[in-house]
């Protein structure tokens, strides 16, 4: 699935628009940190993906690259159980600057899909970073999630062993 949809964004458009994150054509949505931070980050950027009911989220695949002058920027992802944002990243799997397109892989575990809509299963991903110095640039050129169909083990209250195993 693509990004489907901006949630809400704290940072600045620089240039492209959040569209241009569907294919990977060089063409990049960037954005900037903004100054003071805003819940202590300059840049938090939400990308919301909209898959098919009866899909869960497997993995993000952002193909692009942060240029923060000794900065980092973290991957968080909405838990839809408990509706707080998890850091999916760490020390080794932030993204870290750059100077030219890397294709960063995050695992999502299947907490990360909300049904409640009932139309889709929404996975909603942030981009953040505490830097508040506005030449800073998070570049996305193509955002993907890989999903899988949930099979039916996951609405059984009690699993036998052999259910668990397939």
């Amino acid at each position: 699935a693509d990004a489907g949809d901006i949630v809400s964004a704290t940072g600045s458009v620089i240039s492209g628009t959040y569209t241009n994150t569907a294919s990977d054509n060089d063409t990049y949505w960037i954005t900037a940190p903004v100054t003071p931070a805003i819940g202590g980050f300059g840049l938090r950027q939400n990308l919301r993906f909209d898959l098919t009911l009866g899909r869960v989220p497997t993995m993000l695949e952002i193909k692009g690259y942060w240029n923060g002058s000794g900065q980092t920027a973290e991957i968080y992802a909405l838990n839809a159980r408990t509706g707080i944002y998890d850091k999916l990243t760490n020390a080794g799997t932030n993204l870290l600057s750059r100077s030219s397109e890397f294709t960063y892989a995050i695992t999502i575990p299947r907490d990360y899909s909300d049904d409640t809509g009932g139309v889709n299963n929404i996975v909603t991903i942030e981009v953040r970073s505490t830097s508040t110095n506005t030449a800073n640039r998070m570049r996305i050129d193509r955002a993907l999630i890989y999903h899988v169909a949930e099979t039916a083990i996951f609405t059984i209250t009690t699993p036998t062993a052999e259910q668990i195993w397939s």
